[in-house]
This record gives C-alpha cells, structure tokens and sequence, in this order.
C-alpha cells in the first residue's frame, strides 16, 4: 500500500508540471538572453497566478553566476508588496548547461525533485526547467564551520536521508552513483581517449579510471552500507539561508540519487575547501573534532536521540569513505566538462587536483 500510495503522489507531482517549447540560449548577447526568459516566464504566468495584465512588463530578470553546470536567472514580478507575500512573485530559472543533457538524466532528475519537494518544480522548458527561488543568500565554505550553520545542515541532511527515492512503477531507484560515474567515464573515452595524468609516478588514464571505479564498487558493496536519498552535491552555494526565518534550504539536485550516506556527509566534508578556497584540502578539510560534532548532530537529529560514541564513529569512519569517492566523482565530471561546458572555468585543473586527491589516498 506505501509504494502504491508513493507512485500515485510522484504520478500526480510530475503530470502537474506543465511544459513550454522554449529554448533560452546558453550563449550569445545576455540582453537576448534575457528577453528569452523573461518571454519564457510571461508565458506561464497563468500556473505561478501572475494574472495581472501587462505581466511581460514587469519581471525583471536578474541572471546569477552561482554554479559550474548551468546558467541561473532570478525573475521577479515587480510589486509593491509586503516581504511576506513577495515569495510568491519570485521564480529561478535554470538554463541546463551546454552538453550537461549527456552526463545527466533530465527526466530521472524532474522526478527526483518532484519527491524530494513536490512544489518546487514549476515548469520545464526545452533546455532547463523554471523552480521556486528560496528567498536568502547562498553559504560560503567559511559558513560551514559555524556552529548554528553546521547543525542546521546536519539536521536538513538526516531528514533528506529519511526518503528512499522510487520510479514511477515504485521501486527503489537503482540507476545510483557508479550507474552515473561509468556513464561519464564512457563520454571521457569517446571525447578524450588519449586522456593522461600523473599522479604521484602513477598514470592515470582512461582504463585507470575504469579500473578504480570497478575497485570502488566492489569496496562499497562489500560494506553493506545503508542506503539513503543523498543530495550529492551539498556544497556551500546549495544551502540557501534564510535570516529572517533563521533556516536552511538545499537547492540543486542533479546529482541526486539513492546511495550510502557517508558519501553525502564525507563529500559535504571536501567542500569545506570548495573552489574559491583553491581545493585546499590540507588547510580547510574539518578536523577530527569538526567532521565528530557535525556526525552527532547528524545522529542525534536522524535517530531523535543521541546516539553512542560507537555509532558516531561508524559514521565517521563510512564518511571517509564518502570524502574518497567524491575526490574520484568530481574528478570524473571535471574531465567530462572539460570536453562540452561553455563556461569559462578550467574544469581539467580542477579534475586533476581532484583525482590527485584520490590517488594519493588509495
């Protein structure tokens, strides 16, 4: 009855979000950029109740550079109204990255969105998809340390950790992290097969990542961790703050997927020294002390009770784990935007500091 009742909510979420044959280009003039989307969410005024005549001429568009994947436009129905009816005149549009179409699923990601929170997808258009903006100011990776900041994360994280996310037919997703990392390796085979790196006097190449990745699985399985609804990508810039409500939202969730939840807690970890820290691990991964008092919030907020030292360390322990495979995960992705991204970011430097982290800890 719990999967039946599951598929007829996640039926009804997705059938509920409309779709527009708009393309916003991801290059070119951003004032054409621009009109496109402010075009875009003109047309679907009607599903976010801006019934008002003359909508066009009121959305201002205000594009964000926040993120290495895809390009952010805030659209706001200019009012004169109070703070607390104004979050319902405020949306994001998120034009997918150039190429991003090939790493990622885009139907699986709409449906894991519409689960993870059901209200937060508007719309979906040709090359992105239009969501609720979270009023507040994205963290920086100096946040993280602080301690009301910290619980907060922690506690946001173990109640995402309580959902296991299912397809359409209700069953538990199975397309997890290595299904998506042996996807990214085949593009990095096709685009970049003469691919080679050294690391520590060993060459990394193609059927080296290959190989680690096949080590790593059977690692992992092996283990027999819990598997859990992991965010996978809860940097600093994903968690939303908001002061006035003093709480924090995640947003983004590409590379969401059900996974073992200390890769969700130790790649959370990595990001402490996120890329304007320049990836430096040895100065800015947390402490001993730092990454125990993050896992007993975590624990106590997970259980609702606080859990035994025994426990925390466990999880300490399977972080490791997931500080290890993120290294190995974002070092993959950098090589494959490497070879389609638009942006301008040295996505093969960050990929070989990445994997240098990786392979220096094997």
């Amino acid at each position: 009855f719990f999967l039946l009742s599951r598929v007829c909510v996640l039926m009804s979420a997705l059938s509920r979000v409309p779709s527009y044959a708009f393309r916003v280009p991801v290059s070119g003039d951003i004032g054409e950029r621009k009109n496109v989307v402010r075009d875009l969410v003109a047309t679907m005024n009607s599903h976010l109740g801006w019934d008002e005549e003359e909508t066009k001429s009121k959305i201002k568009v205000t594009p964000y550079e926040l993120g290495l994947t895809n390009q952010l436009y805030k659209c706001e129905l200019e009012q004169d109204v109070e703070a607390f009816e104004k979050r319902n005149m405020e949306v994001m549009v998120r034009v997918f990255g150039k190429g991003s179409d090939e790493m990622l699923d885009r139907e699986a990601e709409l449906n894991i969105m519409t689960q993870v929170e059901e209200e937060y997808v508007k719309c979906k258009f040709e090359n992105g998809i239009v969501v609720t903006f979270f009023a507040g100011e994205c963290l920086r990776p100096l946040n993280l340390l602080e301690p009301d900041k910290r619980s907060k994360i922690a506690a946001k994280m173990a109640l995402l950790h309580k959902v296991i996310l299912v397809d359409t037919d209700g069953e538990p997703l199975t397309k997890n992290w290595f299904f998506r990392v042996h996807k990214w390796i085949s593009i990095i085979e096709e685009h970049l097969p003469q691919f080679t790196t050294e690391v520590h006097g060993k060459t990394v190449n193609c059927a080296t990542l290959r190989s680690s990745l096949e080590d790593l699985q059977t690692k992992i399985s092996l283990k027999n961790y819990d598997v859990v609804c992991c965010h996978g990508d809860i940097n600093a810039e994903n968690c939303i703050f908001n002061k006035a409500e003093n709480t924090i939202t995640f947003i983004d969730f590409e590379y969401c997927c059900n996974f073992f939840r200390g890769f969700d807690i130790g790649n959370h970890f990595c990001e402490y020294a996120g890329v304007e820290r320049n990836l430096d691990f040895d100065k800015y991964f947390p402490s001993l002390d730092q990454r125990t008092e993050f896992v007993r919030q975590y624990c106590e907020s997970f259980y609702g009770s606080a859990c035994s030292e025994d426990k925390i360390m466990a999880l300490l322990l399977e972080a490791d784990d997931g500080a290890l495979l993120s290294h190995f995960f974002w070092g993959v992705w950098g090589l494959v935007q490497s070879t389609c991204s638009s942006l301008e970011f040295d996505f093969t430097d960050y990929a070989r500091k990445r994997l240098f982290r990786f392979y220096s800890s094997i």
